[in-house]
């Protein structure tokens, strides 16, 4: 059984980013089997942090904050394994990450939930 936890979404403004982020409660079992499904398929592997500390790393893509956390620190705690689908960098030479787009999931397996998650800017 799939139990709803939080949506957060923001349309983006001018230059803005947008987002959308939904976190559901799942089955361990389920929790699991998508685990190893989409670390198959995921082209960068991070533990907790945000989208600024992931990028900083080498190798580094722009991920996103943990919108559906329940605090102000928007940083997925270090249980969190965030998987990127695909980063897509439009910037140009100098101005790296300028209107791009990236996707992916969150997943904690001892809590049992999983973080869908798309971010434009």
């Amino acid at each position: 059984m799939i139990q709803f936890i939080s949506l957060a979404y923001s349309p983006g403004w001018k230059q803005g980013s947008n987002f959308f982020q939904i976190r559901l409660k799942r089955p361990p079992e389920q929790i699991q089997k998508s685990l190893s499904h989409y670390s198959k398929i995921a082209g960068h592997k991070y533990w907790g942090g945000d989208t600024n500390d992931h990028i900083k790393q080498a190798e580094g893509v722009p991920t996103t904050f943990f919108y559906t956390g329940k605090s102000d620190n928007l940083a997925f705690p270090s249980t969190y394994q965030i998987l990127v689908f695909k980063a897509q960098d439009q910037g140009k030479p100098g101005f790296k990450w300028n209107h791009d787009h990236s996707y992916g999931v969150a997943i904690d397996s001892s809590a049992s939930e999983i973080i869908y998650w798309v971010e434009k800017w």
